[in-house]
């Protein structure tokens, strides 16, 4: 279990998530919340084929939310979620068939059901596989979905795709060869921060309301590091988490501030091995973030602080979202059966 180191460092506990009877293995990969007593968590795969998980936090307890099941689908998998109200959530992913292809998949939360959006297609000329990371929601119809096509060639490539609230139009995104997206942020409809990797190490990818435009700023001339989520207060101050490779090939959690156009690394008051896979910023001085082995670091101000988190067998947090002081963290461990099933940790109790 991690230690505290400040005074105003959260205590967080973990809350019952149910898995889906008959389940063999499923986690929950993203969550965003509304408010401290309305969230969305989603990920994958869950015991029948083709479907995927989704749970609600009604500020008692987590239940299970059915979700059609994917046609001609055998694998089903969500791995990010925007809402804009407790009535609508945006959720991404992935599907793949019995080929073994993955497609691009969307699906909309109205405030009482699960609905399968169409991506546009083709996502873009020529593509062949697509599958989306993350997406940021900063009105009910604007939203902004990330993640990666490959095309007839084999190689890979950025995917941007945008929501209006009726439909998925693709966007044109710097073309870099052996490069994914893996998380977005949007202060605005005109301001957007995505963030993942390509062949030379890490990807930044700005929004500025006409076009999309690659940050070279902060990227460094290796592969050794990798973004994976970010979270944006305003247009010009983000906060994005990852990992760094050192030459012993051990993966270092990282974290780098965006302020005024200018990226800086930040530096984490403690470093175990392993990485950051989710932030949720409240305001500039204010965020949280989370990573392997229950990793839970606060930002406070100008520093950050270790949580203390409870650090169940094998457990990893891949999403965190703040409403306020209350955060919710998601993920998966490993029980008794040797199973991995889904971990919720919060700043709040819950009924158990």
């Amino acid at each position: 279990m991690a230690v505290s180191e400040s005074a105003g460092a959260k205590t967080w506990s973990i809350q019952r998530a149910p898995a889906r009877a008959g389940a063999r293995d499923s986690m929950l990969a993203a969550v965003s919340c509304t408010a401290p007593t309305v969230c969305i968590a989603v990920g994958g795969p869950d015991a029948e084929p083709g479907t995927m998980l989704a749970e609600r936090w009604d500020g008692t307890r987590w239940t299970i939310q059915h979700v059609p099941k994917r046609a001609g689908a055998i694998q089903t998998f969500l791995t990010g979620v925007s809402c804009t109200s407790p009535s609508d959530c945006l959720a991404v992913g992935y599907s793949v068939d019995a080929r073994g292809a993955s497609t691009a998949l969307a699906a909309r939360w109205d405030g009482s059901r699960w609905r399968w959006t169409a991506i546009s297609k083709p996502v873009a000329s020529g593509s062949e596989l697509s599958l989306l990371g993350g997406v940021s929601c900063v009105a009910a119809g604007a939203c902004t979905a990330v993640g990666s096509f490959e095309n007839r060639a084999g190689v890979w490539f950025t995917l941007v795709e945008r929501w209006d609230g009726s439909r998925w139009t693709f966007e044109r995104t710097p073309r870099v060869q052996y490069s994914e997206l893996t998380g977005v942020s949007c202060a605005s409809a005109s301001a957007c921060t995505a963030v993942g990797l390509y062949a030379g190490g890490e990807m930044v990818e700005h929004w500025n309301g006409r076009k999309w435009w690659r940050d070279r700023s902060r990227e460094l001339a290796s592969n050794d590091t990798e973004l994976t989520a970010i979270s944006c207060t305003t247009a010009t101050v983000c906060t994005a988490g990852g990992g760094l490779v050192i030459p012993s090939m051990i993966t270092w959690p990282l974290l780098q501030s965006w302020r005024a156009g200018r990226w800086s690394v930040r530096p984490l008051s403690a470093q175990p091995p392993g990485m950051v896979y989710g932030v949720s910023c409240t305001s500039t001085t204010a965020c949280t973030a989370v990573g392997s082995d229950s990793l839970v670091e606060q930002l406070q101000g100008r520093g950050w602080s270790i949580d203390r988190a409870p650090d169940p067998d094998q457990g990893n947090l891949y999403g965190v979202s703040c409403a306020g002081p209350t955060c919710f963290a998601v993920g998966s461990w490993v029980d008794r059966g040797g199973r991995e099933v889904p971990l919720v940790e919060s700043t709040v109790s819950s009924a158990q």
